[in-house]
């Protein structure tokens, strides 16, 4: 993911970063393609508790001038702690952070939305309605 995000996104950097996954290498490669004042926001746990927790106290305490990225990082708690939360809600205000949207799918075609998600040709995320939209 970093490899092709630099290339993407070298020259015309990101403004932020939303990470539902929780890979370290993101956050530590983001000067590659995260504009300097960029925030990287992680929701995601896909380490393990133990390494997201010390991943946490590096990204967060770990100076720059000892080698810490030079990046600002956010991690939310579970449930998420209020000022990171809001944070958030700002930037998705602002229009900052946007959220790629691959397809929306009805829920009979939950079949059809789950091999298009496994395809991994998808180019963002993929809405299941579940009831009627009203």
């Amino acid at each position: 993911m970093p490899g092709y995000l630099k290339e993407r996104f070298g020259e015309d950097k990101l403004d932020h970063i939303l990470d539902c996954v929780g890979t370290q290498a993101l956050y530590a490669n983001s000067p590659k393609y995260l504009k300097p004042k960029g925030l990287v926001v992680n929701v995601g746990v896909f380490e393990g508790i133990v390494r997201q927790l010390y991943n946490w106290i590096m990204n967060t305490w770990w100076p720059r001038w000892l080698g810490g990225t030079p990046r600002r990082y956010i991690m939310f708690s579970t449930p998420p702690l209020r000022e990171p939360g809001l944070e958030l809600i700002k930037l998705m205000d602002e229009g900052k952070i946007r959220v790629p949207l691959d397809s929306e799918w009805k829920f009979d075609d939950l079949i059809e939305a789950y091999d298009r998600i496994a395809s991994k040709r998808t180019r963002g995320k993929i809405i299941i309605a579940v009831g009627e939209s009203g």
